[in-house]
């Protein structure tokens, strides 16, 4: 004679999303399997063996769902983009947020190069960094897309417009020959009686526009001259910071 091994399934305990008739809860939970059964006598067999599923007090009620509501745009939310401002708008408008004035300093292998720049910031403490932007067209860009270019930051003090000038105009081999300038951690150019300085290595760099940021990671930096006020431009002139008393 063969022998006949039949499988039990397994039972689950499901909770059913209806109402439960009063008096329910109290009966508990219960399943049926292979006709064993136990508890509130509510319960079935297929047949089949399979079990059957008994609503218990965990029963949930189905809720409301509200349907979405279409809410009109106004048509002119939906327009075409906005075009960019008149590239003279945007100079009048940026003529009146006073900069500090840097020279920014490159070290490309044996060469190196300066120019000034008012388009700097802090970008963060941790780790350090800073950003220039640096004009597509002039050397700098090209020399700082070199391997292993570092650069460096100078901070000018009022005291320092004529090498602002000179950084901005006079000719790229001469612009070294005025100025105490030195080197620190990566090798750029630093200028020793800076209001402060931030020697960097380049962390990343990015186009945006006519421009290159370039975020530097300060590997030194210095404040020799920390009682001088800083250059500042403003609204195309250079101008002096005045400290006002509390």
């Amino acid at each position: 004679m063969k022998s006949k091994v039949e499988s039990q399934p397994v039972t689950t305990l499901v909770p059913v999303p209806q109402l439960l008739p009063p008096g329910a809860a109290e009966n508990g939970a219960r399943t049926e399997v292979n006709g064993y059964h136990a508890g509130n006598g509510n319960g079935a067999v297929n047949g089949n063996g399979a079990a059957v599923i008994e609503a218990t007090s965990l029963a949930l009620v189905a809720p409301i769902v509200e349907p979405p509501v279409a809410v009109p745009i106004p048509a002119s939310v939906v327009a075409a983009p906005v075009a960019p401002v008149d590239s003279a708008d945007f100079r009048a408008a940026l003529r009146h947020f006073p900069s500090g004035v840097t020279i920014v300093t490159i070290r490309a292998g044996g060469e190196v190069h300066g120019l000034t720049v008012s388009a700097f910031a802090s970008v963060s403490p941790v780790p350090p960094l800073i950003v220039v932007a640096i004009d597509h067209k002039h050397y700098a860009y090209e020399l700082l897309q070199r391997e292993g270019a570092v650069f460096g930051v100078n901070i000018l003090h009022q005291g320092q417009r004529e090498l602002s000038d000179r950084f901005a105009w006079v000719k790229d081999q001469d612009r070294f020959a005025v100025g105490n300038w030195t080197t620190a951690a990566t090798g750029a150019p630093i200028l020793a009686d800076a209001a402060a300085w931030l020697d960097c290595t380049i962390h990343t760099q990015m186009p945006a526009g006519t421009h290159e940021l370039v975020v530097g990671e300060v590997r030194a930096s210095g404040v020799p001259v920390a009682d001088r006020p800083p250059l500042l431009y403003w609204s195309r002139a250079y101008r002096s910071l005045e400290i006002l008393q509390g």
